[in-house]
């Protein structure tokens, strides 16, 4: 028979005190809300996510399809995705930005083009400022078109957007797009 040793009545059993034990289970209930915040705020962030897109989603789908098949024209338009994603679109026809070509020399009396001064610094160039000063023909029978779509989702008071813009480059007698650089049959 095996027999057991009892602790001398003297001697105290070690163990842990309430104090002790309260404490180790605030620190855990702290730790365990700041891990489950976390997990909150990751899923609240991938669902902003997808939500966001799910819109660029849309918004392609929308932009591949406008001045395709029908001639583009300035205004504005809306419409549903679906229950949840709503659209503006609105197309301006824009001027094209100035050509600003570098042409060296422009303006520098001959002999001072590649020269320096006496600093070792080569003299300003006179840069033309539009394209008939640089001797470049403007009208290419292209219009351009600014195309800005704006998908909205969500509740009121809680809605989203995303703002989508790209630009059309269209043929100003047919209205029709230049796609890989041919021209529209019929010409």
């Amino acid at each position: 028979m095996i027999r057991r040793s009892l602790p001398a009545r003297g001697a105290r059993q070690r163990g842990f005190s309430l104090i002790e034990v309260i404490a180790a289970f605030l620190l855990f209930a702290l730790g365990f809300g700041v891990l489950l915040e976390i997990l909150t705020g990751s899923l609240r962030i991938a669902h902003r996510s997808q939500d966001y897109t799910e819109a660029t989603l849309w918004a392609e789908s929308l932009l591949d399809q406008v001045g395709v098949g029908e001639p583009l024209k300035e205004g504005n338009e809306s419409g549903k995705f679906s229950d949840d994603y709503r659209w503006t679109l609105d197309i301006s026809k824009i001027d094209p930005p100035q050509a600003s070509m570098g042409v060296e020399r422009f303006g520098v009396p001959a002999g001072q083009g590649r020269q320096r001064g006496g600093n070792g610094q080569r003299p300003a160039l006179v840069q033309p400022t539009t394209a008939t000063q640089a001797g470049v023909e403007q009208d290419t029978g292209i219009d351009l078109y600014e195309l800005k779509l704006t998908v909205l989702w969500g509740r009121a008071g809680h809605e989203h957007k995303a703002v989508y813009t790209t630009l059309r480059a269209i043929d100003e007698n047919q209205n029709q797009l230049h796609q890989f650089g041919r021209r529209p049959r019929g010409r």
